[in-house]
């Protein structure tokens, strides 16, 4: 999937000092040059507002950069508000496609994943092995029933050929039982998991900054720049990180993301 961006690229300014600014996507950007994660920069222009302040701007600027100059990689800015604008379309879009109905067949493949993942649920050989020890006990009765000083060399063998299986079976049907499974409740982990996507508009429209990262951190799993091609790719989930209920108890665990769907967009 391709898209050209809008001009996030840098304008004639010079990087000023950092500051702590609420930058939506800290943490998930880096630079395909040298790897050190992208950071949010101020850089203040030469040209001042009617009321004398300095005129300021967000950027992204690479950590190698911003830390150890040209040396560790080269001056590649690129401005907050039009970066984040542009990621947030493309999430609002993922997000429409997902509500349309899109959603649960992703959320559908993803269980079904989680499941062939998890193994052979065990309780069916547990029956079998249970229902094997029952029979071995049956025909033991029996041998022991017919037992005779004619029968006893005969009777022995197959009572120590039964008992030899039996060991073998209880000691498989103890690791069976002692081994942690807890099965999937397909329908509950569908039915929470697109009520956690129904959530999501409202995180972005009205939730707190915190939030609102939460939900980028939810579909996006990172962007990495190409400077020297004045690009970047942006590796979007195809069904978000949400909470869903873990199997035998009412905790949670995060959807690690149903596969990435990668972006690429022009600077």
């Amino acid at each position: 999937m391709q898209a050209r961006a809008r001009n996030v690229g840098p304008r004639n300014a010079r990087a000023g000092n950092g500051m702590r600014s609420p930058f939506l996507l800290s943490g998930l950007v880096t630079c395909a040059r040298c790897g050190q994660a992208y950071q949010g920069r101020t850089v203040n222009s030469t040209k001042h507002r009617k009321d004398g302040s300095k005129i300021k701007t967000l950027y992204y600027a690479c950590g190698g950069w911003v830390m150890k100059g040209a040396s560790a990689c080269e001056k590649f800015l690129l401005r907050k508000e039009p970066l984040e604008e542009l990621l947030m379309e493309t999430i609002q879009g993922r997000l429409q496609t997902l509500l349309t109905g899109e959603g649960e067949t992703v959320l559908r493949e993803y269980i079904q994943e989680e499941i062939a993942n998890q193994g052979q649920d065990p309780r069916r050989e547990i029956t079998t092995i249970r229902d094997r020890v029952a029979a071995i006990d049956q025909n033991a009765s029996v041998l022991l029933e017919g037992l005779s000083p004619e029968t006893r060399a005969f009777v022995d063998t197959k009572l120590r050929d039964l008992g030899n299986e039996r060991r073998r079976l209880q000691d498989r049907l103890q690791e069976l039982e002692t081994a942690p499974y807890e099965p999937i409740d397909v329908e509950l982990v569908l039915r929470e998991g697109l009520a956690s996507l129904r959530n999501l508009p409202r995180m972005l429209e009205s939730g707190s900054l915190e939030e609102r990262k939460e939900f980028v951190r939810a579909f996006v799993g990172g962007v990495k720049v190409m400077p020297e091609e004045a690009r970047l790719e942006l590796e979007m989930r195809r069904f978000p990180a949400v909470a869903l209920p873990r199997p035998g108890n009412s905790a949670c665990q995060v959807v690690a993301g149903a596969g990435f769907e990668p972006a690429t967009f022009g600077l």
